[in-house]
């Protein structure tokens, strides 16, 4: 049996699949131990997990601000360099990893300081992310655009355009970011181990002698980059991927649904709210009434005027329910008041609530798909733009899984229309089903834990550039 290490950022979606994947290798009886930047102990503690906090930029800043208040401007100056250049050369990340000693290191895509830094170690290493194809492949949309592919000649031709238009974006991006007059004033700070900033990476690249050149892949679909010769794991399902031959270093572990997770975001008073909500339902004799859920994420603002739509189409059928997820970014009281079939919570139990539903309105969020997936959930999508939502919705809609809203054109008729094919509609119900007989079974024929083990067995420096 293995040692694995997984080093994951402090974002909820990617501590709960760190946690499923870690529950499920301990099972099949692998040593893990999680990394993080942030203090995630307790959490980590609760879940029977080991944990380590990797917290040395953070002491590198610290150590900075108290030095710093008693030097005058130049000297403060010299000192902030002398930071600089010791967050760049912080050696915590090696020597936690050399004193771990795994078998195989899995880091989150996004923490490129981490992957940089471990890279001379000759420890197998694996980055680990939660979107849908990530390289440009024929056949296949970048992962941003509401593009479906059909065979034809035309769509092939606007999914080209679109790559074409993604390195375009992403070199102006670039561009600006170095002429910027912010580049002057982030130019002499702390380089931070979730720094997503390409000027820092290239510094730390040069410090650890990474070849960034040689090893990064710029004109790859995530900001700033992707890996040239490191697998690449993919915490979605193949089989809601679109037709295509995939990348050499893609691999689908499939779905990490955390479907027992402790919901520690929602309150006492949310859950007591839930509970009441449900118990009403059963006691008025009408548990199987349709139980809509609507929640737009956590990490983008809510749109409040398209939450009274969602609303007023509740208004117009009494013999629905619907639970609100307002992900702390809307008010409760902002929704003035509400019919009895309507119930607002800052943060909802969202499992409990899929349990239930017959139907989600969603933004498109990869962990939020896969949950709805999980508990054969039909969805309907509301894409707000951000990241892999248009891709997401793409796929949820070509596999004929739910529909494609328009958040700024839908008025509350358009939405209760959409609403109501979704709720009558037999074949989706059919379609839903299949998938998730194939998603549940991810997790029961141990899909993950097998290419883990797989990665594993590869000697380190195994893997070639395909392109």
């Amino acid at each position: 049996m293995g040692h694995i290490v997984q080093v994951i950022k402090n974002m909820n979606s990617s501590i709960n699949r760190a946690v499923t994947l870690a529950h499920r290798l301990q099972a099949a009886g692998h040593r893990v131990t999680l990394l993080s930047p942030a203090d995630l102990r307790q959490r980590m503690s609760a879940e029977g997990l080991k944990f380590e906090q990797l917290r040395g930029d953070q002491q590198v800043r610290e150590d900075w601000l108290r030095r710093s208040r008693r030097l005058h401007p130049i000297r403060r100056l010299l000192a902030r360099r002398r930071t600089r250049r010791a967050s760049l050369a912080n050696p915590e990340i090696e020597q936690v990893i050399r004193r771990l000693m795994p078998d195989l290191l899995l880091i989150d895509l996004e923490l490129h300081y981490v992957v940089i830094a471990s890279a001379g170690l000759g420890i197998p290493t694996a980055v680990i992310e939660s979107w849908y194809g990530i390289f440009e492949r024929p056949g296949l949309p970048p992962t941003h655009t509401e593009i479906i592919p059909d065979g034809t000649a035309q769509t092939q031709s606007r999914i080209q355009q679109a790559w074409a238009e993604l390195r375009q974006a992403k070199r102006r991006q670039r561009i600006r970011r170095r002429f910027s007059p912010s580049r002057l004033r982030t130019a002499g700070r702390a380089v931070r181990y979730q720094t997503m900033d390409l000027a820092e990476l290239k510094a730390v690249a040069r410090v650890h002698g990474f070849d960034f050149k040689r090893e990064t892949d710029l004109d790859a679909w995530p900001i700033p980059m992707a890996y040239r010769r490191l697998p690449v794991l993919s915490c979605c399902a193949w089989d809601l991927e679109f037709p295509h031959d995939p990348h050499p270093l893609m691999r689908y572990l499939g779905p990490l649904v955390q479907s027992e997770r402790k919901e520690t975001s929602v309150s006492p008073d949310s859950m007591a709210l839930w509970n009441d909500f449900q118990s009403k339902r059963r006691v008025e004799g009408q548990p199987d009434r349709p139980l809509l859920y609507c929640s737009l994420g956590t990490f983008w603002v809510s749109d409040l005027d398209f939450l009274k739509r969602i609303v007023m189409v509740l208004e117009r059928h009494p013999e629905w329910d619907l639970v609100l997820g307002l992900g702390s970014k809307v008010d409760p009281t902002q929704l003035s008041a509400l019919p009895s079939n309507v119930l607002a919570l800052d943060f909802a139990p969202q499992l409990a609530v899929l349990k239930q539903a017959q139907c989600m309105v969603t933004h498109g969020g990869s962990t939020t798909l896969n949950e709805c997936i999980h508990f054969g959930v039909p969805m309907l999508m509301y894409s707000t733009g951000h990241g892999d939502q248009n891709g997401n919705a793409a796929r949820v809609v070509y596999h004929g899984l739910g529909l494609l809203g328009d958040r700024t054109q839908d008025d509350a008729t358009a939405i209760e229309h959409r609403l109501l094919r979704i709720l009558g509609d037999t074949r989706l119900r059919h379609r839903m089903d299949e998938m998730q007989a194939r998603f549940r079974a991810y997790a029961a024929d141990g899909a993950a834990v097998r290419l883990i083990e797989q990665l594993m067995s590869e000697p380190a420096g195994a893997q070639t550039d395909p392109g």
